[in-house]
């Protein structure tokens, strides 16, 4: 289809990013990995991590989130991203 890149997200995890990526190799389309934070207030906001540190961070965070809300949910605030969130690009949903 003439896609040179594509950007792929999971709610509140990275789960799909494996299958993703080896998509990716096999297609030769550019991956952008992110990740849809559902946010307790309700709101949502994709975040794109720019480098390995930003990466490890995201999945820190997401260890926060899902610490706090138990198995297969997620309870993140706004003030977790800000304190998580350098290197991170927002999109609000």
């Amino acid at each position: 289809l003439g896609i040179e890149a594509l950007a792929v997200v999971d709610r509140n995890s990275l789960a799909g990013i494996v299958r993703a990526h080896e998509a990716a190799k096999t297609t030769g389309v550019r991956l952008i990995v992110g990740c849809r934070l559902d946010l307790a207030d309700g709101m949502s906001v994709l975040v794109y991590p720019t480098d390995r540190p930003a990466y490890s961070r995201l999945c820190r965070l997401l260890s926060l989130g899902k610490g706090r809300a138990g198995k297969a949910k997620c309870h993140l605030e706004w003030d977790d991203v800000v304190a998580y969130g350098e290197g991170l690009i927002a999109v609000l949903v």
